[in-house]
């Protein structure tokens, strides 16, 4: 039972990190190509995004379940304590390697260019009601 917080909030963290991805690339295919953005962005299709970051999330999170459990300094009474039993193992330090780059900076790279994209389309059209120098 000590296990679950831990391991919930995981998946809400991972499952925050990748609607917020499913977000940003939405936008993008709504501002770059907004002909397929109309097939593309439908409720099917964001509702099966949702679905797999959820499972992906929940998935990713597992080793947090199985690896966090209640330490006792000396008999069992008051003074135990959840800890992560694998912390110092090698295997858990490549564990949260993969997890920093899976959910950090892979989605910041990514959210970044999307972004810098978008606004690099939207500062070079030009804006409604305003002629350009082609035009007079």
């Amino acid at each position: 039972m000590v296990e679950s917080p831990h391991y919930l909030e995981c998946v809400f963290l991972f499952t925050s990190i990748s609607t917020q991805l499913i977000v940003c690339l939405e936008r993008y295919i709504a501002t770059i190509h907004p002909m397929r953005a109309r097939a593309w962005c439908c409720r099917k299709t964001a509702l099966k995004a949702v679905a797999i970051a959820w499972a992906l999330a929940g998935i990713f999170a597992i080793p947090y379940l199985l690896h966090h459990e209640v330490v006792y300094r000396g008999k069992e009474g008051p003074d135990g304590f959840c800890t992560n039993v694998s912390s110092t193992q090698s295997w858990w330090l490549i564990f949260k390697f993969v997890e920093f780059i899976q959910y950090f900076v892979c989605p910041c790279s990514i959210i970044f260019i999307v972004y810098s994209r978008i606004a690099a389309v939207l500062w070079a059209t030009n804006p409604v009601g305003i002629k350009s120098e082609n035009s007079r």
